[in-house]
Order: C-alpha cells, then sequence, then structure tokens
C-alpha cells in the first residue's frame, strides 16, 4: 500500500535517470535469463500497440506539451470490468496512452493523462469512476466521492477540501523532466487542477502532508517511463490464494489440497522450513523444533510464496501479475521500486518466469 511516508521519505531524494534499463533487459535477454527486482525498464510487448519506449524516444518536450489529446467521444469507458473494493486496486496510466490497466485488466479512458509543466495530469472523472466512485462538477468545482471520502477540487486553486476540511498546497512538487527523470521543485501557480476540452485534470499527488488520504491522491511516479501507478493494497504479499504470515493449517482445504508435502527444506533459528508444491506453486512453512517455543510467532506460518512458469499458468498476484506474461507487463503493474521490500521477479525471453514473495526468515535465494 502506498502511505505518506513513502512518498515524503523520498523527497529529499533526487532521482537520476537510469540509462541502460533498455540495454540491461536487451542483454538479459541475449544471455537467457534476467532477474527483475522491479528495476528494468523492458521494452514494449507485442500485444500493446502503444508502449512505453514508444513514449519515451518520441522526441517531445514533455514539459512544454501544448495540450493533452483530444476527447475520444466515441470511447466508453468500461467501468464495471474489474470490481474494486477499497484497499485493493492499482491503476497504471502512461502519459498521452489512453490504455490504462486497472488490477491488470486494460481499460480505455476517453482521454489520456498528459504532462505539462512537468506535471503528470490525470483525467480525473475518468479515474474517479474506474475506482468506483462518484463525480461531479459545478462552478469551478470538481467534487469526487470515493472510499467513503468526499473530495472538492477548485480549478487554477492550491487548496482542496476533504471531508469538509480545507487543506492548501505549499512547498515542493514533483518534477518530470523531458529527459526522463525527475526531481522536486518549489509548487508554483501552474501547479494546480486545469480544464481542457471540458475535462477536468488534477496533478498526480494532488495532496499535502497532512490531508488524508482520499483513494487517488498518492501514486509512485516512474519519470523514465512517462508513466504512474495508483495502488492501495490492505495486503498484496503473495497470491490470491495465500500470503506471506498465513497459517498454512487454516487456509481453505481445496487450496491446500492441490499441494503436496515435499520435506524439510531448510532451517532457520528454533524452526524448520516445510515446502508444498505441485506444478506451478510452492509454499513454504516454518515449523517450531520442539521443545523450543514459538519465538517468532512464526510456527506454522507462510514465509516464502514461489510461481514457477508452466503452462498452467493458474496463480496471480493481487496486481494481476501471471507466470507467461510479458516483461512490459509487470512493469506497468509494478514499475521498478519495491512495495514490500519482499518480491522479486525473474525474466527469461521476454517473459515473467517466475516470481516469489519472501520473507526475511526464507525465500529470498529461491
Amino acid at each position: 500500500m502506498i502511505t505518506k511516508k513513502n512518498k515524503y521519505d523520498i523527497k529529499t531524494k533526487k532521482r537520476i535517470k537510469n540509462v541502460i534499463y533498455p540495454f540491461l533487459i536487451m542483454l538479459f535477454a541475449i544471455l537467457g535469463t534476467a532477474c527483475i527486482q522491479q528495476r528494468a525498464l523492458p521494452a514494449e510487448s507485442s500485444n500493446i500497440s502503444q508502449g512505453i519506449t514508444g513514449n519515451v524516444n518520441n522526441g517531445s518536450d514533455t514539459n512544454s506539451l501544448n495540450s493533452p489529446k483530444p476527447v475520444n467521444n466515441n470511447t466508453q469507458i468500461t467501468y464495471e470490468k474489474v470490481n474494486i473494493e477499497e484497499h485493493n486496486y492499482v491503476l497504471s496510466l502512461i502519459a498521452d496512452n489512453d490504455e490504462a490497466l486497472l488490477n491488470g485488466e486494460s481499460v480505455i479512458l476517453p482521454t489520456p493523462p498528459f504532462i505539462q509543466n512537468g506535471t503528470f495530469y490525470i483525467p480525473l472523472e475518468a479515474v474517479t469512476k474506474l475506482l468506483g466512485g462518484t463525480y461531479s462538477f459545478e462552478n469551478d468545482i470538481a467534487t469526487i466521492q470515493l472510499f467513503g471520502n468526499t473530495t472538492k477540487y477548485q480549478i487554477g486553486s492550491h487548496s482542496i477540501i476533504i471531508n469538509g476540511e480545507t487543506y492548501v498546497l505549499s512547498g515542493q512538487r514533483y518534477y518530470f523532466t523531458k529527459e526522463g527523470s525527475g526531481d522536486y521543485v518549489i509548487i508554483d501557480e501552474k501547479y494546480v487542477p486545469m480544464v481542457s476540452d471540458g475535462i477536468v485534470f488534477i496533478p498526480v499527488n494532488y495532496e499535502t502532508a497532512d490531508s488524508p488520504y482520499n483513494g487517488i491522491n498518492a501514486a509512485r511516479e516512474y519519470p523514465e517511463s512517462r508513466m504512474v501507478i495508483l495502488a492501495d493494497f490492505k495486503n498484496e504479499r503473495g497470491i490470491n490464494e495465500v500470503k506471506l504470515n498465513d497459517s498454512y493449517d487454516n487456509l481453505p482445504a481445496n487450496f491446500r489440497s492441490q499441494l503436496h508435502y515435499t520435506g524439510i527444506v531448510g532451517e532457520v533459528i528454533n524452526y524448520s522450513i516445510e515446502e508444498y508444491k505441485n506444478d506451478d506453486l510452492k509454499v513454504y512453512v516454518m515449523r517450531v523444533n520442539k521443545p523450543h517455543d514459538d519465538v517468532e510467532g512464526m510456527d506454522g506460518k507462510v514465509c516464502a510464496i514461489r510461481e514457477n512458469f508452466t503452462s498452467g499458468n493458474r496463480y496471480s498476484t493481487p496486481r494481476g501479475l501471471k507466470t507467461g506474461d510479458s516483461a512490459y507487463r509487470a512493469w506497468r503493474l509494478y514499475g521498478y521500486e519495491s512495495f514490500t521490500n519482499s518480491f522479486f521477479y525473474k525474466v527469461e525471453g521476454g517473459i515473467v518466469s517466475s516470481f516469489t514473495f519472501y520473507t526475511r526468515y526464507y525465500g529470498s535465494q529461491l
């Protein structure tokens, strides 16, 4: 889950453009294997018409974009394609690309986000409704209701009202540079909600340090691919069927019946590590060695999960990643920043060959 602490902890750190990302992906493909820990910019997959690399290298000046693309009046947003719940979504947006990924599903926006004056602007109504909220616009004030919060945005104003409380933006904001890197700069008069072609756009991460999280005012920014990812999960440390620290014996019997016990594969502190597996999935469980005490509170708990690519391809992360997906799709779902410090995926031949969730006890070596 994205938190304010994540955002403001990095505000003092300047992001440096990594110009070797594409080269590394090519090199990894040549070598036959690559371990991607959200640190590489993969090439566009063949089944998506407009990709990251095309946006990065098209020669446009992202700081002086004249205007967003016009509204496509023939496009309808598929709001009901994905069932969105609070603390259970990820939305990936790329500037000038009307295709977004919502929980791994492709959706088409009536008008795409864009970058202007170093700011990434998102179409407020489309994003709000995709996440299951409501939207209205009257007297230059856009009002959204989302996940129990009511937020009002005044066009051209640095103030926002959330649940009746007014918050005024000041200090620094994130700046997308035309070179494909980013930094923090002082908020100026241009950093405000705006209207273009009748569509309200707001800067991404339009919030203050003390404003409550309203569902869309916190995101990860990826200037090297002109992308932002809005994500909010209570727990995504695992696949949909099992998460790290779950009690293995309390998991549904129909799921456990898919796995068979293969033995003890390691030991840590006073615990043995048991492996349960099938052709696709491996789940690792800690068992305390008697007569020792359960000093870590991990007896019977899942400490690592590994999914390998087979023809089955039946397990998915909460964000919608499966083995067999393209490296490009994995990038759009996760970017390169670790969301839990307990996840990595490997790429072979341009596709995700495996992914692993791990704890400090076990799994990082898998």
